[in-house]
């Protein structure tokens, strides 16, 4: 939203996680052996009555830490405040739960003598 653009789209960048094809292409490239797959988690977060959001919470210990150092107490709160509205929209709370799915990517590359092994 405006109110937050200023300061805080110079925090914005790219995911910072490839897709496991590119790990693979670029290890393999490297001269290694491979072994690369995706998945998603579903983590169960308990959804506590007058507590913030429990996605909310996730995210200030990751992906908000420079968000939250880029804006005074106040407007943090303010923006905390709104962002917690959009998270329940889109991880509502079901039978005391938020289902918040995590993508992880995993890599496993052999070199040297390891690498020619069951080729």
């Amino acid at each position: 939203r405006p109110a937050w653009r200023e300061t805080l789209l110079p925090l914005l960048r790219e995911a910072p996680v490839d897709d496991p094809a590119d790990y693979a292409a670029l290890l393999t490239g490297a001269g290694c052996r491979v072994d690369a797959w995706e998945t998603t988690y579903v983590h169960l977060l308990p959804a506590e009555v007058d507590a913030a959001h429990p996605v909310l919470s996730w995210m200030e210990g990751t992906a908000l830490r420079p968000v939250r150092a880029a804006l005074s107490p106040g407007r943090w709160e303010d923006f905390s405040a709104e962002l917690e509205v959009r998270l329940a929209e889109a991880y509502p709370s079901r039978l005391g739960q938020v289902y918040f799915p995590f993508r992880r990517v995993f890599v496993v590359a052999h070199t040297g003598a390891r690498a020619e092994e069951n080729l």
